[in-house]
């Protein structure tokens, strides 16, 4: 929960979330806050196939979105963020030794423009080591963390997508994506002194 207020005709205002003392700062000087207020969002994901067939058409134009949140910490004073992921990825028949993904995280601001822009955070590629036979189901966890000091944005959705995917020829392996996770948390901070 931030710290929105409702007005007496309903409409949300924000106070300002920052003591005084942190308007005469940049965000980019090392303030050494205590922690303030938080908050936790957690998104949705969804149960991504890959399969030979789709994976030349999985590209950072044409991505499939595995997972996403909705975050904004407008109400907090210079908030650090964190991103967890983590997911199940199901490997089921022929998958070639150097078949591989990449899934990207971005961030889409909402509200600054019409047309929404994304903005790559972090890219993440995943290669198999070793070839699979085509009677072979794997399961393998996969996880990652993001984190971001003071930043200054407004209602955000961050979304990780799988942007490129590339199997050998002749291979009729899937890769799913199951019990898909994705947090966001944002801790405001509180100046002393």
């Amino acid at each position: 929960m931030n710290s929105l207020s409702n007005t007496n005709n309903g409409e949300k205002k924000c106070y300002d979330p920052c003591p005084p003392q942190y308007c005469n700062c940049k965000s980019h000087e090392e303030l050494h806050p205590v922690p303030g207020s938080a908050l936790l969002e957690i998104g949705k994901g969804y149960p991504v196939l890959i399969n030979s067939a789709n994976a030349p058409n999985i590209t950072a134009t044409t991505p499939l979105v595995i997972a996403q949140v909705d975050l904004d910490p407008t109400c907090l004073c210079y908030p650090n963020l964190k991103i967890e992921f983590s997911s199940f990825v199901t490997l089921t028949g022929l998958i070639s030794a150097g078949d591989k993904f990449t899934i990207q995280l971005s961030r889409m601001r909402n509200g600054y423009s019409p047309v929404s822009v994304m903005e790559p955070l972090q890219t993440y590629s995943f290669t198999f080591p070793a070839s699979l036979p085509a009677a072979t189901v794997v399961s393998q966890p996969i996880s990652f963390i993001y984190a971001e000091e003071n930043i200054r944005v407004r209602e955000s959705t961050y979304v990780i997508e799988v942007v490129s995917a590339t199997f050998a020829a002749g291979d009729t392996g899937i890769i799913q994506f199951q019990n898909v996770n994705m947090a966001a948390l944002a801790v405001g901070g509180v100046h002393i002194g």
